[in-house]
């Protein structure tokens, strides 16, 4: 019983107010404007000389506000770093 005693008093006496941190939390804006994209898959279509190469994709959306869900196509896309990416706004 001693024992328990004198390791809850070192135990007490071990934390201080100093190593209290006080967290901060800052609130979740949401952009109910946002269709947030979750998912895309992207496809390439090989064309001809005058037109190489053609992508398209298929996006997923979400409303962080309404829940709501959707689905896009996005047709003829030229260059691959236009595709658009997980979690940018359509």
């Amino acid at each position: 019983m001693k024992k328990l005693i004198i390791i809850f008093v070192l135990l007490s006496l071990s934390c201080s107010k100093d190593d209290i941190k006080e967290v901060v939390v800052e609130p979740i804006v949401l952009d109910c404007k946002c269709d947030r994209i979750v998912q895309v898959s992207s496809y390439s279509i090989t064309g001809t000389v005058e037109n190489p190469i053609w992508y398209f994709a298929i996006l997923w959306t979400i409303n962080d506000c309404t829940k709501l869900q959707k689905e896009f196509r996005v047709n003829k896309i030229s260059n691959i770093n236009e595709i658009p990416k997980v979690g940018q706004c359509k």
